[in-house]
Order: C-alpha cells, then structure tokens, then sequence
C-alpha cells in the first residue's frame, strides 16, 4: 500500500510522539502514513517530486505557509486543546510573577485558548499571527503592552527569549495527536472513495468544509458518533435543516466505517420515478444512503419497507431527512415501522445559528476549497464576528454563497468589513428597492420617523446587539443596520 498521508513534523519531538500515537492506535493502517521532520520549505520540495499523497497533516506555521502556497492537497491541523495550552503555562518558568501571559499562535490553535480564564487564574492575551514573518513585531509589541511571560510553538517562544521574556512551548498532547491522525485517515478514506466515482476534487472540498472543522464540544461529540456509527451496520438516520451537510456525513461514516473499498449507494427519494431492480441488490460493506426519505409517499415508505427487509447482513443504510421523522409519524404522514428502522442510531446535525463558534474556522475553509475565493487569504476579524451574528437560514449552502459573493467585492487578499456587508445586502436587494420606493409625503416621512424611533429605542435595550435587535423587530440583521445607516444620512426625525 502505498502512502496516503503526508505528516510533516517541523520537530523530532512532535515527530516521536506521533509515531507513539500511531503505533498504539493506527497500527493496521500505519502503512497509509509518511511521517517527515521538516520545515515548510523541505516540504515544497518534497510535494514538487512526490504528488501521491492525499492528505497532508502539519501544525502551526507550516500549515498556514503551505495554504498560503495553495497546496492543492487539504492540510489538516494538529489542534491545540485548551488543556495543552494550561500545561505550557503551568510548567513556564516565572508564571509566579507574571501580571499577564501572552498565548501566541495561529488562528486555529488559539479558538482552543477560549474561556481558559478559570483555569490559568490570572488575565492573558492572544496574540494571533498570520505568518513567520510578523511574529517577531507582534510578540515584541505585547511586550510593550505589558506581557510578561509568552507560550506559543518553538517559534514564537525562540522569540520571546529573545526579547528576554520567560516563555514556554506549547505541545501537543495525545488526545490532540489522535484527533489529528482520525480525521487524516478518515479525510483519506473518503477521499479514495470518491475517486471511484469521478469527483476527487468536489469530494475533498466538501468533506474539509463540513465536520472536519468544529471547535465546540457538540463539534467533538458529533465526530465521536460518527466513529461509534461507523463501526457497525445497524441503520442510522441523520436529521437537520437544509444545508446542513446531511449527505457528506453519510459519506464520512461509509468511509470510516471500511467502506472505502466498497459503493456507497445514493437514492434520491425525492424522484417519484420506479426504483430499478438493481437498486436494492447490494453486496456486503457497501451502504444504501437514502437522501431526504421524508419525501416519500405512505405507499412508497411501505415499498421501500419491503427492500429494506430483504436486505443481506452486512449492507449499511444511512437515511438523511431535514424534517422531523417522529412529528410526521404523529401526524400520520410516516410509517412508525419504517421510523424505528432507520432510526436505530440517530445523529442530528444542527443549524449554523446553533454552532456560532464553528463558523469562522468553516468559512476559511469553504473559501479556501471555492473557486471563487482563490486569492483570498483571510477574513477580517470584524468581518468573522459579522459572520458569526448572521442567522444563516440556509445554513452551509448560505454561508459558502455569501463568501463567494464577498470574494468579489474583497480588497487584495482579505474580505473585510465592507466586502461582507456589501455580499449580504445583496440578498435583501428588492426589499431596500421596494422600502425606497414609496411616496415622499408627510404621512411616509412621519411613519419613517416612528420606526427610526422605534429601531433606534429596541436596539439600545439589547444594548446595541444589533442580532438581538433584528430578531425583536423581525427583520434581518443587516436590513436594521441599512435602515439606521440610511435615516441618518438623510437627517430623519420625528417633527
């Protein structure tokens, strides 16, 4: 077997411990890794001759520099669990003394560093890095700005010693190594199985852009299912809204489960057309996955029934529905029979709105994997906090549409501020249009007045959260933000 998986450690340290890692957890797949001590440089060189891989798993700086680089392979980050991050500064030497300690990183290794105020005990900074290049400015300024101690990678503690800072370098722990390697292997998986059916490249944009990324615990524990899933054939039924990456994670689960190797079966039940014959005769490991089952008529559930009862051992069925299963039961819209048969193990993936701390890291990666963002290299933070107040009814499909809307209007290589908001009025366009188009007599300027007042008076007791304003209103967040925008320009008051 070949090499899937290129892992490039930029120390022998971190070098060791994963090759521990696998040994102990990965051994039956240990020949899908080539392990690598090397900087980002070495690495360039080494994909320039050897173009066989299919997953590339680094950390920190080597993993910005080969994105900025536009590998043409998806890069997966060791993560740095919080936990990590309280054992770098507990073993730091002059943690005693230090006013204010200094987390520096990129910014997929600081999402970990969130709510750690309980843990470390005493007031920290994040100093988030885009490249090697600025860390030696940023790192010296926090200094200035009254730092006194600095946990990072090598990097930036080779830096704050320099700077005569005492500082400690943050390394990965097992857990963090292992979630790693599953999801390298996992990527891999299904990446080979998309290949055998000519999508190589939508295959690896979409699982990157979809549970692949998560900081949050429910992120975790949705992975952690998916695992236990995957590692058996009872039927599982996979519920939430549109967009959600229902199908992807029904794909994810096929290929973690061994099904590389075998079809994963796609039956649309929203056709109404005859199912073919062959539809239903399956081999062992491969998996039926019945896409939005909750369009079936009765008479076509009791049909589907009948195969599914005839099925062989050994075949998996993943069922996907953006509806409520057990309230169409209740209503009599869907069999209880065929329900507690593919409801047998259930995973729901929720909203955008319900995973709001996921949404930076998933928006750089849909505009990394889009080909409209190709050239955009970050997100302004300003603008990640107006992505992460959206309510995203559309939820992934919504978010990606947004962001290739926002490369368009971006400035250089960042979408900022501006080009985002421009990318979501976009949206609200015939209703700004049908808002100004009215008469401008007394009685319109008076009612424009009154909902100045009115927007204006909501707002200040959500305490100018504009999210939570928009929702009292019942209008869209940016819809508020242009009717304020556009009164004040035009001077509107109550005469």
């Amino acid at each position: 077997m070949e090499a899937q998986i290129l892992i490039i450690a930029p120390y022998a340290e971190l070098l060791e411990d994963i090759k521990e890692v696998i040994a102990d957890k990965f051994f039956e797949e240990q020949l899908k890794f080539r392990l690598l001590e090397a900087d980002t440089v070495a690495a360039k060189n080494l994909l320039k001759k050897d173009a066989g891989y299919e997953v590339i798993l680094t950390c920190g700086v080597v993993a910005a520099e080969l994105r900025e680089a536009n590998i043409s392979l998806p890069v997966v980050d060791i993560p740095v669990l919080g936990m990590d991050v309280v054992q770098a500064i507990l073993k730091a030497d002059g943690i005693a003394a230090a006013r204010q300690i200094g987390i520096v990183g990129f910014a997929a290794m600081l999402y970990s560093a969130e709510n750690l105020h309980d843990f470390v005990g005493m007031p920290y900074r994040e100093i988030i890095l885009e490249n090697r290049q600025d860390a030696a400015e940023k790192i010296k300024a926090a200094k200035m700005g009254g730092v006194e101690m600095m946990v990072g990678d090598a990097t930036a503690v080779k830096i704050a010693k320099e700077l005569g800072m005492p500082s400690h370098a943050i390394t990965f722990g097992k857990q963090s190594l292992y979630q790693a390697l599953r999801e390298a292997v996992t990527l891999a998986n299904a990446i080979q199985a998309r290949d055998s059916e000519g999508k190589r490249e939508q295959a690896t944009a979409a699982y990157s852009a979809s549970d692949l990324v998560g900081v949050t615990a429910d992120a975790l524990h949705r992975r952690e299912l998916m695992e236990r899933y995957a590692g058996t054939t009872l039927p599982i039924l996979i519920s939430g809204e549109v967009g959600t990456g229902k199908t992807l994670a029904a794909r994810i689960i096929h290929a973690m489960g061994g099904g590389a190797a075998n079809a994963c079966h796609l039956l649309d039940c929203l056709t109404e057309a005859p199912w073919p014959q062959e539809t239903f005769a399956l081999g062992t490991g491969e998996t039926l996955l019945l896409r939005r089952v909750e369009a079936l008529t009765l008479s076509r559930q009791a049909e589907l029934m009948e195969h599914l009862a005839k099925l062989s051992p050994g075949i998996r069925v993943i069922a996907t529905a953006s509806r409520p299963l057990s309230s169409m039961v209740a209503q009599g819209e869907f069999l209880p029979e065929l329900y507690y048969f593919l409801a047998t193990l259930p995973l729901h993936l929720p909203p955008l709105e319900m995973r709001r701390e996921d949404i930076p890291p998933l928006a750089a990666v849909l505009l990394r994997d889009s080909s409209s963002g190709k050239g955009i290299k970050k997100i302004a933070p300003e603008a990640e906090s107006l992505l992460q107040e959206q309510p995203w009814p559309g939820n992934i499909h919504e978010l990606k549409s947004v962001l290739s809307r926002a490369a368009v209007f971006a400035v250089e290589d960042t979408i900022d501020l501006a080009a985002l908001t421009t990318a979501l009025e976009e949206e609200e366009i015939w209703e700004g249009a049908k808002e100004e188009g009215g008469h401008n007599d007394t009685a319109a300027s008076d009612l424009k007045a009154v909902e100045n007042e009115t927007m204006q008076r909501v707002l200040a007791e959500e305490d100018y959260n504009y999210t939570r304003a928009a929702k009292r209103l019942g209008i869209h967040r940016t819809t508020l933000w242009r009717k304020l925008k556009n009164s004040s320009e035009a001077g509107t008051h109550r005469p």
